[in-house]
């Protein structure tokens, strides 16, 4: 599947939208790249509450789960075309 987003270029992610629900899903290599490098740094993220869960640690544990999440949506929606089922 090579969907093209709007302003020409390769999407590495395809959305689709139904009534009020919204999905994501990879349709490229790169944004396979994306999820796992997102798997990846949650999960390196747990190694913080691993020793010792001190308040410190989870604040720290939250920071980097926010950071993450917010930087995943926002390179999906950039990097995203609409699926065929929404043009």
């Amino acid at each position: 599947m090579t969907e093209k987003l709007p302003g020409g270029g390769k999407a590495w992610f395809v959305r689709y939208r139904r009534g009020m629900s919204h999905q994501l899903a990879p349709c490229a290599k790169e944004g396979w790249l994306v999820i796992a490098a997102f798997v990846a740094v949650n999960l390196l993220a747990v190694l913080l509450l691993m020793p010792e869960p001190t308040p410190p640690r989870w604040v720290a544990w939250g920071t980097i789960e926010v950071i993450a999440t917010v930087l995943l949506v926002v390179v999906a929606y950039r990097t995203s075309a609409p699926g065929w089922r929404d043009r």
